[in-house]
């Protein structure tokens, strides 16, 4: 109950902060408007941007609109085949463009290594954008062959160790970060079927195999059980995170919720019941340019001031409060190191939290 009303609260909350934000120019989106149009506005024809899942939904259309922009993009797809092209169909689209693709599987982290390797080598020098997009939901009960459950590694554990390789880049060349969360942080919990406020310790994570069941919302609606809103809650407390790590003057960091958004990954959802969820005048589903536009925002637009934030494309491209699950700002360090182990990297360098 105490989830389901912090989220009634939440868009309560949103349809007043929507309303006022259309009476000023300040919010960094407005509700009709597209990644293109975020490009429109940008000089970003010196930049270097790597997008996971680049091939199709949002990530296709945040690669598109940074190439329009006459940004080098490199995208990574988990197939080969449709990443080469959704390549040559940004290029077809827009002569000239600089896009390539790249083979990533996510559940593999000696396939995030040499993703890394390959970027860094094809761009030969620093990395301006790094959106972590790309992200799997079903519950597919099994493990990856590092041992860790799927769906924790393709949406965090995945994204995390390719943040950390690419740093070095991130760094050189003055750098963002945009993890692409979710919603569903704010029922994560439940939707795995594990107890209200599971993340206050470290006996949830990493994430347990769990069977296919379905799991009873607060709204006595049934669904599948998944562990998707914790590996989201997990993206976004990494953005806070790396923002206590990093000078934001070298590298920023943002987690974004990019609302309901009509794509693949979003096929068998009932669509109505998420509309509702969506406070007024919001289009739902928004269109995955729109739903891009945020993603795009942060990792071109955004004063480096908000690093570390929580933004909502619901909210017009402004920071929102997540709901933390019982994780807290004291367990950032703790959670850094442990996520450091887990994919097989060592503390270089001395802790930058104090």
């Amino acid at each position: 109950m105490a989830a389901a009303l912090v989220r009634q609260l939440r868009f309560a909350l949103a349809g007043l902060l929507v309303l006022v934000r259309q009476a000023h120019s300040d919010a960094g989106c407005q509700i009709e408007t597209t990644a293109d149009d975020i490009v429109a506005g940008l000089d970003i024809r010196d930049k270097v941007a790597v997008v996971t899942g680049g091939d199709s939904g949002m990530g296709y259309e945040v690669a598109l609109s940074l190439a329009r922009g006459g940004a080098t993009v490199c995208i990574g797809s988990h197939n080969e085949t449709k990443g080469t092209a959704a390549a040559q169909k940004i290029i077809d689209k827009i002569p000239g463009a600089k896009v390539r693709s790249f083979s990533l599987d996510l559940g593999s982290f000696s396939s995030v290594r040499t993703f890394a390797t390959q970027v860094r080598e094809s761009t030969g020098g620093g990395i301006h954008m790094l959106i972590n997009n790309a992200g799997i939901y079903d519950n597919e009960a099994k493990a990856t062959a590092d041992g860790f459950e799927v769906i924790f590694q393709v949406n965090y554990l995945g994204h995390f160790l390719l943040t950390e390789l690419l740093l070095p880049a991130l760094r050189q060349a003055k750098g963002r970060v945009v993890n692409v969360a979710s919603e569903q942080e704010g029922v994560a919990c439940r939707l795995a079927g594990f107890p209200d406020g599971c993340l206050h310790g470290f006996d949830y994570l990493p994430v347990p195999v769990i069977p296919k069941h379905n799991v009873t919302m607060a709204d006595g609606f049934s669904m599948p059980a998944t562990t998707y809103g914790i590996a989201k809650t997990m993206l976004i407390e990494h953005a806070a995170a790396l923002a206590l790590r990093e000078d934001p003057s070298k590298v920023a960091a943002f987690a974004i919720t990019p609302g309901y958004v009509n794509t693949s990954i979003t096929i068998g959802d009932n669509v109505t019941r998420r509309c509702l969820t969506q406070p007024p005048p919001n289009p739902c589903p928004f269109t995955p340019q729109e739903g891009a536009a945020v993603s795009v925002y942060c990792a071109a637009a955004a004063a480096e001031s908000l690093s570390g934030s929580y933004i909502s494309r619901v909210l017009e491209c402004s920071p929102q409060e997540p709901v933390h699950n019982g994780f807290t700002r004291a367990m950032l360090p703790e959670l850094y190191s442990r996520s450091l182990q887990w994919v097989g990297l060592s503390e270089e360098e001395p802790s930058l939290f104090a």
